[in-house]
């Protein structure tokens, strides 16, 4: 059944990039066969920032010059884990609030607006965090400016806070601003791949990107670290609403920690398809050598390396003595890139075998690639993780993140983002370090009153990288007990809930939590719309974009007339982003060779079906297609 999957995965991704004709160069107008440039497009963002938690504000203008009444459509990605709240459109003096809606009721009013000349917007949730967002009648000559907000988390990881934008999917002028309250004492500030300027104003730091006119080829990423503590600390974050106390609580790790009485299985998988090869295959095999000299007399191990095909070091996880690390190097000092990128079988090897008692299973899944059928992966995880906890990391800026964050949410691990191929090394090491040093283990919370808790099952705690837990509960108040293994020896400690920093989008983000949740319980195999109602009661109670609501955005008072036309726009951004492609199968270097590709995935593709029925038995037994 695997290679049906695949086969289907990858005939959706052919027809997703038939709209591969268009550009990311603002609007355009199609009539008769032709296109032409008819709006220009520009973006400002404006981030605020109050400890670990932002409100980001994406402001988009474009102006209709022509003399028809325009229809324009556009689509563009959010980060991870965004939770959409806002919809603003304003055109001249006229602004149009728009509300959340159940999917079908939001469709409807927006194209009963349209068709009634009234002004009208539309916001949906595509794959994973692409959104797409249609504008009915637009003036001639009129100037409209489209206001998308939403919150998302700080992210906190190897000691450095950050947030990142995606810039590089920005069409027309950019001009970005973030306004930083970080709470605590700072050692640094800085953009990873930007000039920025930053200016303190007494409690809280305005950072503007400087080279923001230019266009970029790298997401924005802001990066913040906090003076070092050498103890772990909490931190309460709460915000009341509905009548209701919504809390997320952080447990921040020390910088360094030597755990000596817990033993790992340490399962190493990389990706060596073919676009690896180069400086990518040369440091990954760095980063596994430096793995190798992590591990300790009496941890256990394996390296399993994955294409269109999958090969494991061992056939079982061996220990880390002499003899099988020098087997293991040589295996490392073999590989090489080359072939294409199926993902489900180096993972269902990494956790076909049960977990040693008193081992604590780390699993590190490294990848370049997209993949064409990622919820069989996600179903295969949840099937299939038990006792292992799952690290991924991606590599490059056109990596499918969201499933690899979901992948290690599911997997009680954490995922590691690496943007640019230069960083690969450097990266792995800060991960391989942290894994070496789990703080705590089977952290349980037990907390004074009843609470409703995301996510469900805890993550364990390592040095660099902090505990996240969001809660919801009636009069939330008094202490909660955290209980733990610290280096395999009993801990717990008491949390002041009294002791709280006051900060919005603390609701908001316990409700995307929330509805995460619903969507990863739904049984394996399942449609989504078996989840459908516990999720829209959450988006419709606190105002979220999902996959079973929208933002709709309406007019009173049609400006109109039924008798004059209404042309259709694209509004910047991908095209293959409104047919649903929001992951190509390309290296993550790749140049934008749109039309090779979609003759390349139209081979792969035929290739695929007159194989298949060679392999259809094989898989049957279990086997995967090579």
């Amino acid at each position: 059944m695997f290679l049906i999957r695949w086969i289907s995965g990858l005939f959706a991704l052919v027809l997703s990039a038939a709209g591969l004709a268009g550009s990311f160069d603002g609007l355009w107008l199609e009539s008769a066969g032709q296109s032409q440039a008819a709006l220009t497009l520009s973006t400002e963002v404006d981030i605020e920032v109050t400890g670990l938690l932002s409100h980001t504000l994406v402001h988009q203008r474009f102006r209709n010059p022509g003399t028809e009444w325009a229809e324009g459509r556009f689509a563009f990605p959010l980060p991870d884990d965004s939770a959409v709240e806002s919809l603003t459109i304003v055109v001249g003096d006229r602004r149009i609030e728009g509300e959340i809606q159940p999917r079908e009721a939001a469709a409807a009013r927006f194209e009963q607006a349209r068709g009634q000349g009234r002004v009208a917007g539309l916001v949906e949730q595509g794959q994973g965090n692409v959104f797409t967002t249609r504008i009915a009648n637009i003036p001639p000559g009129e100037t409209v400016e489209v206001v998308i907000g939403y919150r998302e988390r700080v992210r906190f990881e190897h000691q450095r806070f950050s947030l990142r934008f995606p810039a590089h999917r920005v069409a027309g002028d950019f001009d970005l601003r973030v306004h930083l309250h970080p709470g605590l004492d700072l050692a640094s500030i800085e953009a990873s791949y930007h000039q920025i300027q930053s200016v303190y104003h007494g409690g809280h730091w305005q950072i503007d990107m400087l080279d923001a006119f230019e266009p970029s080829a790298r997401d924005f990423e802001l990066v913040w670290r906090a003076v070092n503590a050498s103890h772990t600390r909490s931190a309460v974050f709460r915000q009341s609403l509905g009548g209701q106390d919504h809390v997320l609580l952080m447990l921040m790790p020390p910088a360094t920690f030597n755990a000596q009485a817990t033993p790992r299985e340490l399962i190493l998988v990389i990706d060596t398809s073919g676009s690896m090869r180069g400086e990518p295959i040369i440091q990954a095999r760095e980063a596994l050598h430096r793995a190798l000299d992590g591990l300790k007399p009496g941890d256990r191990f394996n390296v399993i390396e994955f294409n269109h095909l999958s090969q494991a070091l061992f056939d079982a996880p061996r220990p880390a003595d002499r003899r099988h690390l020098l087997e293991a190097r040589r295996f490392v000092n073999r590989l090489e890139a080359g072939g294409g990128t199926v993902m489900g079988p180096p993972l269902e090897m990494a956790m076909q075998h049960e977990v040693l008692p008193g081992y604590l299973r780390q699993i590190v899944f490294a990848t370049d690639g997209m993949i064409a059928d990622e919820q069989a992966v996600i179903d295969l995880i949840r099937q299939r993780i038990d006792q292992s906890r799952l690290f991924t990391v991606g590599i490059g800026h056109g990596v499918n993140s969201r499933f690899l964050r979901d992948a290690a949410r599911l997997g009680r691990g954490g995922y590691t983002g690496i943007a640019e191929l230069d960083e690969i090394d450097a990266r792995m090491a800060d991960l391989l370090r942290q894994l070496s040093s789990p703080v705590l283990t089977d952290i349980e919370l037990h907390w004074p009153v009843e609470v409703d808790m995301h996510p469900r099952r805890l993550p364990d705690l390592y040095a660099g990288q902090p505990l996240e837990v969001a809660a919801r509960a009636n009069n939330l108040r008094g202490e909660v007990l955290v209980t733990a293994l610290l280096d395999g020896q009993a801990w717990q400690a008491s949390l002041p809930l009294d002791a709280f920093q006051t900060a919005p989008g603390v609701a908001a983000h316990w409700a995307q939590a929330a509805i995460s949740d619903q969507l990863d319980q739904r049984p394996v195999g399942s449609p989504l719309k078996v989840v459908r109602e516990p999720v829209v009661a959450l988006a419709l109670e606190y105002q979220l974009l999902s996959p079973f609501t929208s933002l709709v955005a309406v007019e009173r008072t049609p400006i109109r007339e039924p008798d004059q036309g209404l042309a259709g726009h694209d509004l910047g951004g991908d095209r293959a982003l409104f047919a649903g492609a929001q992951h190509l199968p390309m290296p993550a270097t790749d140049g934008g060779s749109e039309h090779p590709l979609l003759r390349g995935l139209l081979t792969l593709l035929l290739i695929g079906l007159l194989i298949g029925h060679k392999r259809i038995s094989r898989d049957d037994d279990g086997e995967y297609p090579s």
